[in-house]
């Protein structure tokens, strides 16, 4: 069994703790074990085994905290993904010594603190899932790490949903990746005017910034961003109008701006929406 590469048991109604003696696997790669019913904590074992680029616990009832030297115990990572368990403590900042990492997933869980703001020297970084946690101390320099991931060249999606996130829009969202799909910013308590350049996220089809205090007008220059299928500004303290533009996406299905402070116009233009299913506009 020292000999095992690859331990793939997803969704295979699993449960009890995960035994100590998996961290006799000296040569681990593949451990993939999401999608069942395990309990407990990780055994410490299993963050020593320094072959493992692809770890993955999302979707159990886990706890307990993550090592904070795990990047530099297993520093061949590509994919770490603990998703949907009840892990809590800090984010390590280690992890961003394990370069190669493309996907991570730290979301809903019970994480606090901050987001560590040196993520952009992973840049190989696609993935960063970070929501449904208590990050953030509500003190204005919890979006610092933003500037860090104009680093991140391959971004695809940036997810730090229902968190404690306070502070303003850092005018570095402009220069993140133009790769960028889903920005998904929704639940926290981040305040300001919506930061001008979002209109460089060209590739960005979902935008979801619901549930926070954002004040001043929806920018018109959002109508440039051609790719947009869901845009999500609900519950907020915006103002002005719905930009007449905003079906300058043709593959725009679902708009939501209830709950804000908008002047009671529907634009004309919505009509142009051909693929438009659901829009909640005005809802109090």
């Amino acid at each position: 069994m020292s000999a095992l590469t690859v331990l793939s048991l997803s969704s295979s109604n699993l449960y009890g703790n995960i035994p100590s003696e998996m961290g006799k696997l000296s040569r681990l790669e593949f451990l993939q074990v999401s999608g069942n019913n395990l309990s407990g904590t990780i055994p410490a074992q299993l963050f020593n085994i320094s072959s493992i680029y692809l770890f993955a616990m999302a979707g159990n009832q886990l706890h307990g905290f993550i090592p904070p030297n795990i990047g530099n115990t297993l520093p061949n990572l590509r994919t770490l993904t603990l998703g949907g368990n009840m892990f809590a403590g800090s984010l390590p900042s280690s992890i961003s010594n394990v370069s190669g990492l493309s996907q991570l997933d730290f979301s809903r869980n019970q994480f606090t603190g901050h987001v560590p703001p040196n993520l952009g020297s992973l840049q190989d970084l696609v993935r960063l899932s970070l929501g449904e946690n208590q990050l953030g101390t509500g003190e204005v320099d919890d979006l610092n790490f933003f500037t860090s991931l104009t680093n991140c060249s391959h971004l695809e999606v940036l997810a730090p949903t229902g968190n404690n996130l306070s502070g303003q829009l850092p005018d570095s969202i402009a220069n993140l990746s133009t790769k960028l799909t889903k920005l998904y910013m929704g639940g926290n308590r981040i305040f300001g005017e919506i930061a001008p350049g979002i209109e460089n996220l060209v590739s960005l089809n979902g935008l979801a910034m619901e549930n926070n205090l954002l004040t001043g007008s929806i920018p018109v220059l959002i109508g440039k961003l051609p790719n947009l299928v869901i845009v999500a500004m609900s519950g907020n303290q915006l103002s002005g109008k719905i930009p007449s533009n905003i079906c300058n996406s043709t593959r725009l299905e679902e708009i939501y701006f209830d709950r804000n402070r908008l002047q009671d116009q529907i634009p004309p233009s919505l009509g142009n929406c051909c693929k438009l299913r659901k829009s909640v506009t005005w809802q109090t």
